[in-house]
């Protein structure tokens, strides 16, 4: 297991070269991958010991920053979680533990 971890909540329809970017995730052992998404991800070979998916809507992301910040969040469209990613780290905490990730 690394201690560097990439979180990447996308929602929306993945470009076309998404098989090949996990492939090159797949290869780097050094780092994991917590993908955070909505969409079906059926038609993708994502079996890999350093890629974990979490399955949650927008709406389900809406409110674990909303439990973050303490305050409405007006998040509709996929676009606009980025502007969070300052939070990222207190957003998933609970599936962050002392670098052993706890999500699976």
């Amino acid at each position: 297991m690394s201690n560097k971890l990439l979180i990447m909540p996308y929602y929306g329809k993945f470009p076309n070269y998404f098989q090949l970017w996990l492939e090159r995730i797949k290869k780097n052992l050094e780092l994991e991958l917590l993908l955070v998404t909505d969409v079906n991800l059926d038609n993708y070979n994502v079996e890999a010991p350093n890629i974990h998916i979490m399955t949650k809507s927008i709406d389900q992301l809406r409110q674990m920053i909303e439990k973050v910040t303490g305050s409405k969040v007006n998040l509709n469209k996929g676009y606009k979680i980025k502007d969070y990613f300052p939070l990222y780290g207190e957003i998933f905490s609970e599936y962050i533990e002392d670098g052993s990730y706890e999500w699976w």
